[in-house]
């Protein structure tokens, strides 16, 4: 019996002194993304390789137990076959023993003498005649019959050899199958184990991309103040040639608005939120914690809380904020949250799942929760 088993081949391929800049990524955020759609397409190729892997070991398993089936059946029929030449061989034998003491009867004096009466006991030539034929016939039925079992039996000798041959063909199949599930189980945990190499590598480039982002964002904020401080210095000197009350026209306060955006940098991708926490030698703030800590080191105190920091300053419009304003958040209640506003759109803050790091809030969660409200702490 023959059959033909498929094996699939497979190559496994397997800002300023205050406040330390971010560090720099050689490859920018878009090119990470790159990297991760492609690794993206290998790990796609490599779960099309195991769900093959799958469908061959299953497809094996079938195989298997039909074989097995196929096994014991054969060994059932050789047995039936077996004992079907036991019983014939016994007839045989019977049969045998039967027409040897038929002729041991008429070679013996008495017996022969009794044969003899038979034939000769005829009344007349013809009936003579019948008797010897039937005797006759007798004799060459129990040899034709001798024949027949001998036949019947060579026959079911014929079958037991071909299911012989058979069970040895489908021992060396369960073989050749047992072989082969463990070659493709092999595969399918090489498949595996390049699967959860490519998904640890897309975790570390999607990280490298969240950093490489927050560096894009703080240089973005950088900018953002730098014009502001420019346009603020602009105005100062022009405040001071004209000679006006300085009262009347607030102005800017270049330094410590570097200081608010900047100084907070070290801790993007280096932090966890910590719930009341604010605690910069291991990293650890809550969103009000990390703002008061910030405001510190431009020497401004807002007080802890968000509750308090949402009082201190000036209110200020929307269209009107600018770097170093505080933003605030109604997230599991009224001004739940706070960051430091950057410019562009973008803000800086401890959040809950990322700890401090800069964030847009004019889309997605931080937008549906900002509700315009703004204070500006430095004038």
């Amino acid at each position: 019996m023959k059959k033909t088993i498929t094996i699939l081949g497979a190559t496994i391929l397997l800002g300023t002194a205050i406040a330390p800049s971010l560090p720099t990524y050689a490859e920018t955020s878009t090119e990470i993304e790159q990297k991760i759609k492609t690794n993206q397409q290998e790990q796609s190729e490599v779960d099309k390789r195991i769900q093959q892997l799958e469908e061959a070991i299953k497809e094996n398993e079938q195989t298997m137990i039909k074989t097995e089936s196929d096994i014991q059946k054969t060994e059932e029929e050789i047995k039936n076959l077996q004992d079907e030449i036991k019983v014939i061989t016994q007839e045989i034998e019977v049969r045998d023993e039967l027409i040897k003491n038929r002729l041991r009867s008429m070679q013996s004096g008495n017996s022969l003498v009794d044969y003899l009466d038979v034939v000769l006991g005829s009344s007349d030539f013809e009936e003579f005649i019948g008797r010897a034929s039937a005797i006759a016939t007798i004799t060459k039925a129990d040899q034709d019959l001798i024949v027949q079992q001998q036949t019947a039996k060579k026959e079911l000798q014929d079958k037991e050899a071909t299911a012989e041959e058979k069970l040895a063909s489908l021992n060396d199949l369960k073989v050749e199958l047992e072989g082969m599930k463990s070659q493709i189980e092999e595969q399918k945990a090489q498949a595996v184990a390049m699967k959860e190499q490519l998904s640890s590598k897309e975790q570390q480039l999607l990280i490298e991309k969240e950093k490489a982002r927050q560096e894009e964002l703080a240089k973005q904020a950088s900018q953002a103040v730098e014009q502001v401080t420019v346009a603020s210095e602009s105005s100062t000197k022009k405040a001071s040639s004209s000679k006006s009350n300085s009262s009347s026209a607030p102005v800017v306060n270049g330094d410590a608005v570097r200081v608010v955006t900047s100084v907070g940098n070290r801790f993007i991708g280096n932090s966890v939120y910590s719930f009341g926490a604010a605690d910069p030698a291991n990293g650890r703030f809550d969103c009000s914690g990390f703002v008061s800590w910030v405001f510190q080191q431009a020497g401004i105190s807002i007080g802890r809380s968000t509750s308090v920091q949402s009082t201190k300053g000036t209110k200020v419009s929307t269209s009107e904020m600018r770097p170093g304003d505080l933003v605030f958040f109604d997230t599991y209640k009224k001004n739940g949250h706070v960051g430091i506003y950057l410019g562009n759109g973008k803000f800086i803050g401890s959040q809950s799942s990322t700890g401090v790091a800069i964030a847009d809030m004019t889309s997605g969660y931080w937008a549906n929760h900002f509700k315009g409200h703004v204070r500006r702490i430095i004038n």
